[in-house]
């Protein structure tokens, strides 16, 4: 379910693009056009604030509170009936855990040591993968790549764009769990590797046709790999409770290079530079994270987070559950546990729901 959720958010990005691009044909060129568009995001604004009351807390959050009880109502509310009180006492067992760790170090500092020094190097290069993969070359410059090849209508460039970013994406959401995350990583780098190269030779000789293909396959991809499974990745390295610090890093990364993307790409492809040859940098830069992936990432499908800390050589936590053994499983819901929701009853923390 972690692919799911986690691309459930870019989904949410990608039908928003494509809203906004097709409502263009809509719309027109007018004065008055533009003012709907700018002026739209209030509704959206309003709605969220309106809906805000039909949320619910997070039940790691509230067990964090000690609100166990609050807790076990939430999740009965939010997942299929599962075996509810041996996750909380994992969860709660969980928590002491990092409350025994946060009581020697604070919050930073842990994330920073030299225990989690591995795991911040690959969230730092996989969140910076997502932008450095050259996605938002392509999504901010797609009109003037594409008039190079001969395609002078941006809106319908855009279209293209979106409505294969789109499509790809429920594909993803719906079948990334079944694949490995490395398989995956190291494919659709590779993948977008060969897509940049052949954009290289449809800008260098004109041919729309093989420039259409190539960014569709570029942006496939990046739909089904890097672009939700950087998310994936950063957290899935990380104990519950630096999942907050991870996630921060990890979009700082993002936004850094994407500003440094969005500003240097059409300096590197102007005729005073690089031209239509820029894309070359990414073909470069697709295989090289590529092979940081299979040399230094760890495989972290269908494992629990003791079972990846071990593959860092994080052993303080003895006797992990075994990913069939999960009791989020709803084979397992007919099962006697202890309903205290004190009472341990696995060595290990089961991985927390979606936040």
């Amino acid at each position: 379910m972690r692919g799911l959720f986690c691309s459930g958010i870019q989904i949410g990005v990608a039908l928003g693009s494509l809203c906004v691009t097709t409502s263009h044909y809509a719309l027109g060129t007018g004065n008055v056009a533009w003012r709907f568009m700018v002026g739209f995001p209030v509704v959206l604004g309003a709605l969220q604030v309106f809906l805000m009351p039909c949320m619910t807390q997070s039940p790691v959050w509230l067990v964090a509170k000690g609100q166990v009880d609050e807790a076990r109502a939430t999740m009965r509310q939010l997942y299929q009936p599962t075996n509810y009180d041996a996750i909380l006492n994992a969860m709660v067992e969980s928590h002491d855990e990092e409350q025994r760790e946060l009581a020697q170090v604070n919050l930073w500092a842990s994330f920073f040591s030299r225990k989690y020094a591995v795991q911040l190097a690959i969230a730092v290069v996989i969140c910076s993968a997502q932008q450095l993969a050259g996605i938002n070359s392509i999504m901010y410059y797609s009109a003037s790549i594409f008039s190079s090849t001969g395609l002078t209508d941006p809106r319908v460039a855009n279209t293209i764009i979106n409505i294969v970013r789109t499509a790809t994406l429920f594909v993803a959401a719906r079948y990334m769990d079944k694949f490995k995350r490395k398989t995956l990583l190291v494919t659709g780098m590779l993948v977008m590797a060969v897509s940049s190269g052949a954009l290289v030779v449809a800008l260098v000789h004109t041919i729309s046709g093989l420039a259409v293909a190539s960014i569709s396959l570029f942006i496939a991809a990046w739909a089904f790999s890097i672009g939700p499974m950087c998310w994936m990745v950063a957290l899935e390295i990380y104990p519950d409770f630096l999942h907050a610090n991870a996630g921060a890093v990890g979009t700082m990364c993002t936004w850094i290079w994407d500003f440094l993307v969005a500003v240097f790409y059409p300096v590197l492809s102007s005729s005073d530079n690089l031209g239509n040859y820029a894309f070359c940098i990414f073909v470069g830069l697709n295989v090289v994270i590529a092979a940081f992936v299979v040399v230094v990432v760890p495989e972290t499908s269908h494992k629990t987070y003791v079972e990846i800390a071990r593959s860092f050589g994080i052993v303080e936590v003895e006797h992990a559950m075994p990913a069939d053994h999960d009791p989020w499983a709803s084979s397992r819901a007919s099962e006697k546990v202890d309903k205290s929701p004190t009472t341990t009853t696995t060595t290990t923390a089961a991985p927390a729901p979606a936040q």
